[in-house]
């Protein structure tokens, strides 16, 4: 993983558990790794970790961590409802046990997406990943969003 649970807490403060935060790491990890993936299958977070950029990809981890979180809250907490293109989900917010009151937090909607529909969740996190990366290079001076063949350095 690009953080640990110390780096997470620092900034999102303790509203994960450690095993939580290791789940969601993983999910994260691979994002991070595909996005640096160019054609020829060379993962550049793995082979030239650039630690000039240590902090920035620190805080891309932790911050996806931290989006993998909400669409993870999302699945647990959600009641479907209709909508017009046939079921939907919506976070509940609050629920009461007479007359049956529900009610259903609005949240976000890539959120609320990403939740119950898993290439939606795969590309909001892609997108996280692509949106922090940008612009950093390799150990090697290679952009890390670089896709073509990696340039080997001697």
């Amino acid at each position: 993983m690009y953080a640990t649970y110390e780096d997470y807490i620092q900034l999102y403060g303790d509203g994960i558990t450690e095993q939580e935060f290791v789940r969601l790491g993983m999910q994260v990890e691979r994002s991070m790794d595909i996005a640096t993936t160019g054609i020829d299958n060379v993962k550049k977070l793995k082979v030239a970790f650039p630690e000039e950029n240590r902090e920035a990809i620190m805080f891309c981890a932790c911050q996806m961590v931290n989006l993998a979180k909400q669409i993870s809250d999302a699945e647990a907490a959600s009641g479907y409802v209709a909508g017009k293109n046939g079921l939907q989900g919506k976070a509940v917010a609050s629920m009461s046990a007479g007359n049956e009151s529900i009610s259903f937090s609005s949240g976000s909607a890539a959120i609320t997406e990403a939740a119950f529909n898993a290439e939606k969740k795969g590309k909001l996190l892609l997108s996280a990943a692509k949106e922090n990366l940008s612009g950093l290079e390799d150990a090697n001076g290679v952009n890390l969003l670089y896709m073509g063949a990696y340039p080997h350095v001697s």
